[in-house]
C-alpha cells in the first residue's frame, strides 16, 4: 500500500532550499489519531524522491518503483515549474498525509513563523478531500486534528535544482 506525493515549486526557487516535515497520521476515532512518522522511515522514503518533467503534474506511475530511482530531471530556463515526487508507502489502508513547508526567509512566509500545512486524506470517499492552506486561505491549526502543530517530525531539507542553462 502506498501513493505518490507530488509538489510542483515555481522556477523562482531554483537554487534555494525548502525545508519539509511530513508525517503519515492513522486517524483513530475513539482516541488520539496516532503518527507514524518515524515508525515507517517516511523520512527516509522522501529521501528517495526525485525532480520530473513539469510536464508529469498530475501523471503518476500506476504503482511503486522499487528499483534505482530514474535521474533527476534536467531544467531549462523555459519550465516556469519544478515538479519533485516520490512514492511513500503506508501503514495503513486510509492514511492522511500531512506536510509543513516552509520557504526559504527572503520568500513569503506565514506571520506565525511555521510553515504552510497541507493535510491530504487519502480515502476513496469524496467527503475525504484534500484540506489545505495557503497565503491567502485560512490556516489550519489544532483544533482543525492537525498532528503536526503539537508533534514534530524529522525535517527534510529540498535542495530545488537551476536550470541547464544558468
Amino acid at each position: 500500500m502506498g501513493f505518490w506525493v507530488q509538489i510542483q515549486l515555481p522556477a523562482a526557487l531554483a537554487g534555494k532550499e525548502l525545508t519539509l516535515q511530513p508525517a503519515i497520521v492513522e486517524r483513530r476515532y475513539f482516541s488520539k489519531d496516532r503518527m507514524y512518522a518515524t515508525e515507517n522511515n517516511v523520512y527516509d522514503q522522501f529521501l528517495d524522491g526525485n525532480w520530473v518533467d513539469p510536464k508529469r503534474l498530475g501523471e503518476l506511475p500506476s504503482g511503486p518503483v522499487y528499483s534505482l530511482r530514474s535521474a533527476d530531471f534536467t531544467y531549462t530556463s523555459r519550465e516556469q515549474h519544478r515538479l519533485w515526487q516520490v512514492w511513500i508507502d503506508s501503514p495503513t489502508a486510509s492514511p492522511i498525509l500531512e506536510l509543513e513547508v516552509k520557504y526559504p526567509r527572503d520568500v513569503r512566509q506565514r506571520s506565525d513563523g511555521r510553515g504552510y500545512m497541507f493535510r491530504l486524506a487519502l480515502e476513496w470517499a469524496a467527503n475525504e478531500a484534500d484540506r489545505v492552506n495557503s497565503a491567502s486561505s485560512s490556516e489550519l491549526m489544532e483544533k482543525d486534528g492537525i498532528v503536526l502543530t503539537h508533534k514534530s517530525t524529522q525535517v527534510l531539507k529540498l535542495h530545488v535544482p537551476h536550470s541547464s542553462d544558468h
